[in-house]
């Protein structure tokens, strides 16, 4: 009998300790949405620092999707140019691009990219925006955010992350 007991107690001291140790869905969600609200604010910080000529810490927050947009974008952009004459490429420069130097257009990659105002006019307004929202679908997280335009207007907004290789990573499209 004293054996019986024994199990009985061994049984729900085991229970007890693996209901401890389970994360309840809502510790769980909590946890995801930690993850993504910090993924958001690292991409904004990166965004912020383009003017600068620094991408890499974006290059490393964007998904293998968006890195393989970047570089197609890139290689179209770079096509483009070298075909244009020189009144078309006065035009990019100037009104599609918004570069002074052809230089960079010659050579232009994914990383390169990332620093034309072509790209950073699209997303200046996220550094410092505020989340509204975030829902989950499987491995996505789409957020929800009201970001400033340069009237002072408001407007909601949404940028998407992957979680790829245990981290977030911003699914960016490329303009």
């Amino acid at each position: 009998m004293s054996r019986m007991l024994v199990r009985i107690a061994c049984l729900a001291l085991l229970a007890m300790g693996l209901a401890g140790c389970r994360m309840t869905e809502e510790q769980r969600k909590a946890k995801q949405e930690e993850g993504v609200r910090n993924a958001f604010a690292e991409l904004g910080a990166a965004i912020e620092v383009i003017p600068s000529g620094d991408t890499s810490q974006l290059w490393q927050m964007l998904s293998r999707e968006s890195r393989a947009a970047a570089e197609k974008r890139a290689k179209l952009l770079r096509e483009e140019w070298l075909r244009a004459d020189d009144r078309e490429k006065n035009r990019l420069m100037l009104e599609v691009y918004h570069i002074t130097d052809g230089d960079e257009l010659d050579k232009l990659t994914a990383r390169s990219y990332l620093k034309t105002e072509w790209f950073y006019s699209h997303y200046r307004e996220l550094p410092g925006s505020t989340t509204t929202g975030i829902d989950f679908r499987g491995e996505r997280a789409t957020v929800r955010y009201l970001e400033k335009d340069r009237d002072g207007k408001e407007r909601e907004e949404l940028v998407t992350f992957i979680r790829e290789d245990g981290e977030w990573k911003a699914d960016l499209k490329m303009p």
